[in-house]
């Protein structure tokens, strides 16, 4: 599991609290937040991979369209399946990677763009509060396996 604000933080934000990461809304269908772990893994465009191959990522928001999810480092990969549900009921998708952002995650749960060219934190910030940087990956349904 990522040792993200969701992870760390044993009530976590509130969908009144959820954070959202300014730019146009480009999405067809409404997201929901969700704070739960999804593993996903690289998709070669021919069959589910292999369940080593899997990794767990923390969601940020998810609909009937797509999903974002949090990542330390940006993907490289532009398919991936997740696994949804769980056993016995476990389906696969096959999503898109749509776009990645920078941001700043902080143990609130509140997820800023990151503004410049440097990655160091926002000032003002108090030790309780310091961010870490992550990649916010936006990801498009394409179909089920």
């Amino acid at each position: 599991m990522i040792d993200t604000p969701a992870t760390q933080s044993s009530n976590g934000p509130t969908t009144a609290e959820v954070p959202h990461v300014s730019g146009a809304e480009k999405r067809r269908c409404p997201r929901k937040p969700s704070f739960v772990v999804l593993r996903i893994a690289a998709f070669d465009g021919k069959q589910i991979p292999d369940a080593a191959d899997f990794f767990d990522v923390e969601a940020h928001d998810i609909s009937s369209g797509g999903f974002a999810c949090l990542m330390q480092r940006r993907p490289t990969f532009d398919q991936l399946v997740v696994e949804l549900g769980s056993p016995p009921n476990i389906t696969y998708r096959v999503a898109e990677v749509a776009h990645c952002t920078d941001v700043w995650v902080y143990p609130s749960g509140l997820v800023k763009p990151i503004a410049g060219e440097g990655v160091d934190p926002p000032e003002g910030s108090s030790p309780d509060e310091e961010p870490w940087p992550m990649v916010l990956v936006g990801n498009r349904f394409v179909r089920s396996l």
